[in-house]
């Protein structure tokens, strides 16, 4: 099990029975909701999750996320494996340089869209160079396994009254996905 490639990314889930969670969620029309976060790997198999309230910012995720990554024991294995030539790849949301030094310190490269929205000086704008553009398009492996998660009725709304209960059928699912990777490859 040698990766290249590690994408991350996070999606909104519509919160209808949940009560441990109660924020809404001005952007999706006042609905309560939760943000689920993952690391998934080249084929689009999960490494780690987290779930969160939806008001929280993807970068402040990110960093738990990465540190969750980084103290598994099977994990650091497959990085040593690597040898340096690990990336993890993120859009705008994860533009920070706090997430890129948690990147460096696990001794991995970042291929992370620059977040040029608030820059007026033509000179300061950052862009990817061609090399990250055709690694960057590597992510869509994450976009595909959020859609997975998307089209199943029993996890795309949060029907459960306590969070370690959905949590258990994100795992369950987890392990169906992981499972299916590993029988075709």
């Amino acid at each position: 099990m040698i990766w290249q490639y590690l994408s991350i990314d996070s999606t909104t889930i519509n919160n209808k029975n949940c009560i441990e969670l109660e924020k809404h969620l001005p952007v999706n029309k006042n609905r309560k909701g939760v943000k689920i976060s993952a690391i998934v790997d080249d084929h689009g198999a999960p490494l780690t999750f987290t779930v969160v309230e939806s008001t929280i910012h993807d970068s402040v995720i990110a960093i738990d996320n990465i540190n969750d990554m980084a103290k598994s024991p099977i994990i650091k294995k497959a990085f040593e494996k690597t040898q340096g030539h690990l990336y993890l790849l993120g859009d705008k949301g994860y533009d920070s340089k706090k997430i890129r030094e948690n990147i460096e310190k696990l001794n991995m490269k970042s291929v992370i869209a620059p977040n040029n929205r608030n820059t007026r000086d033509p000179r300061k704008l950052r862009s990817l160079t061609k090399r990250e553009e055709r690694i960057y398009k590597k992510r869509l492996s994450v976009e595909h396994f959020f859609g997975i998660i998307k089209r199943r009725v029993k996890v795309n709304c949060i029907y459960e009254k306590k969070i370690a209960s959905y949590n258990g059928l994100l795992m369950m699912l987890f392990g169906s996905i992981l499972l299916n990777r590993t029988l075709k490859g």
